[in-house]
């Protein structure tokens, strides 16, 4: 909520500051950030793309296209900074990364069925393209510039361990095994089978006509249907076999119970640690964004803005 506060105060600053200026912008560059254009192309690619995820069917108003394209232009203004701050510290993306994410995707399509998507869902390609730059400049960036500024000591875990135990506490489970067939007599062969070699695959390759389900489960959290059955076994027995609402037989047998127990916190340092980055990451980005806005020089072309959402 910051960030969005404190770029639309940035930008609101930079339309007075060129509106001020004797300097006429590059025909089609709605803003430059630190010199580098941002042209109202990519501002308006962004809109349609916005644009055509409505579902209302409604056409927008005056107020929602100007808002649409605000967030467009302040997520590309963000973007370029980003983009440069890479540039500038040596972790710049290269293009072979976007070509190789766009062969992959591009894999999963028969020959021209990625371009009718595109087509279908009014997707421009280089646009496209752009998102998938954008994603992986915003993924380089989390990783090389601000993760290196984020600093973890045993404190920090400590106290996340203790304000958040709950999330560590595992409750009590059950593992076992689920078979329903339309033949009740195939139910305790199967069931005989497995017994004698523990082996789910080649059961469900001998008997296709029975469904072979294993599952591992919390108790509180068991199918109604399952709950007294299930809690009523202990490891290695079996139900009797009944018929279910569908007219299938079933039966079931406990393979395993586990007891609940509580990590502790070596056991967790792992998501310990990733939660406290994430939560540092906001922090350290809104700092990292104050400052290299305020050492920036940031302009809007405010007139060429206010036509281009005119005319839509």
């Amino acid at each position: 909520m910051r960030h969005c506060f404190f770029v639309t105060a940035l930008v609101f600053l930079a339309v007075l500051a060129w509106g001020c200026s004797p300097d006429s912008p590059e025909e089609g560059v709605v803003a430059t950030v630190n010199g580098q254009p941002i042209y109202l192309d990519e501002v308006e690619s962004g809109y349609d793309a916005d644009y055509f995820k409505w579902s209302r069917g409604v056409p927008p108003d005056l107020k929602e296209i100007k808002s649409s394209y605000g967030r467009v232009l302040l997520d590309l203004v963000v973007q370029k900074l980003i983009e440069q701050e890479l540039n500038s510290s040596g972790h710049a993306v290269d293009p072979g990364e976007v070509a190789k994410i766009e062969r992959e995707i591009r894999q999963d399509y028969p020959d021209g069925g990625f371009e009718e998507v595109l087509i279908e869902e009014h997707i421009d390609l280089e646009f496209w393209r752009a998102s998938i730059l954008k994603d992986l400049m915003w993924d380089k960036f989390k990783k090389e510039v601000l993760r290196p500024r984020i600093s973890l000591d045993v404190e920090d875990v400590k106290e996340y361990y203790h304000y958040h135990i709950e999330d560590f506490y595992i409750p009590e489970r059950i593992v076992f095994l689920h078979l329903s067939s339309g033949k009740e007599d195939k139910l305790q062969e199967v069931l005989d089978t497995f017994q004698e070699s523990e082996d789910i695959s080649r059961i469900r390759e001998k008997y296709p006509q029975v469904n072979v389900g294993e599952y591992e489960m919390r108790v509180d959290r068991l199918p109604l249907g399952l709950q007294d059955e299930l809690t009523g076994l202990q490891k290695g027995e079996k139900s009797q076999i009944q018929k279910n609402r569908q007219g299938l037989y079933y039966r079931v047998m406990v393979m395993d119970r586990k007891d609940s127990k509580l990590l502790k916190p070596h056991q967790v340092y792992d998501i310990i640690e990733e939660n406290l980055v994430q939560e540092k990451m906001h922090k350290v980005f809104y700092n990292w964004l104050e400052t290299t806005v305020d050492e920036s020089d940031i302009k809007i072309n405010a007139r060429l803005l206010e036509t281009a959402f005119m005319e839509n």
